[in-house]
């Protein structure tokens, strides 16, 4: 009764994502690399909701979310967009700070410096000088990158700034941009989601429920590893993202 009750949860929460209530919030990369990383990151807090909490509590918070906070949104989904919010801070300004540094360091600056190798020059060459020619903004020469290249990222990752724009959604760019901001943001949400698997854990052998317990940890396993393995799901999703940019880019 208990999984039963949080499946019945879960799809209200999807539900709430697609009604009429989020429209002007929800576009196809919010609801597939916003949403639905958060909805995943919610389980271990549904399952605190349904296996902690007395009736009275539980009904008291199913009012407490029915509740008009404006016009026609209720508190349920003004929550659901703050943890959106929060997903995608925590995901951009720690791991992504820490491993990108402002976009200086990301798949698709690295990938048009001339001492980078993952493209082959003659490719490369062409990006760059379709780019210089669009938006009249030179690279840095080999020499001068070379002696300055934190310069040379920094104008790299501005010109691609530029050429994301002309893309826009791309033949797939679209489609590997929200592969990517999905994990990301999942792998934001994953250390409150930890800390949560972690504290179900506790409660589990402190009640002795062993069916809990063994979903807690499975979870904490599962959020564990995301942030562990974080720094290469982000890279590898950020390359395909970036080989799938350049490609639409050269084929505009």
């Amino acid at each position: 009764m208990e999984l039963l009750s949080l499946n019945l949860k879960l799809t209200e929460v999807v539900n709430i994502g697609l009604n009429s209530n989020m429209k002007n919030l929800i576009n196809k990369y919010s609801l597939k690399g916003r949403l639905l990383p958060t909805i995943l990151c919610a389980i271990p807090f549904l399952i605190f909701q349904y296996s902690f909490l007395s009736s009275e509590q539980i009904e008291f918070l199913k009012e407490l979310g029915a509740i008009k906070f404006v016009g026609d949104v209720t508190i349920t989904v003004a929550i659901i967009y703050f943890l959106m919010q929060v997903n995608r801070f925590l995901s951009k300004h720690t791991f992504e700070a820490i491993y990108f540094k402002k976009q200086l360091y990301f798949p698709t600056t690295s990938r048009l410096l001339l001492s980078d190798n993952s493209l082959s020059s003659d490719y490369k060459n062409r990006i760059r000088e379709k780019a210089e020619l669009e938006f009249n903004i030179n690279f840095l020469k080999s020499v001068e990158e070379t002696e300055n290249e934190l310069t040379a990222r920094k104008t790299i990752r501005d010109i691609v700034g530029l050429i994301r724009r002309k893309v826009g959604d791309g033949t797939l760019t679209l489609q590997h941009n929200i592969e990517y901001g999905f994990f990301r943001n999942l792998i934001g949400g994953s250390t409150i989601s930890f800390l949560m698997a972690c504290t179900l854990i506790y409660l589990s052998i402190e009640n002795g429920n062993r069916f809990i317990l063994g979903i807690s940890i499975i979870l904490t396993t599962i959020y564990l590893a995301l942030i562990l393995l974080s720094k290469k799901i982000l890279f590898a999703k950020g390359g395909l993202y970036c080989d799938i940019l350049f490609q639409d880019y050269m084929t505009n």
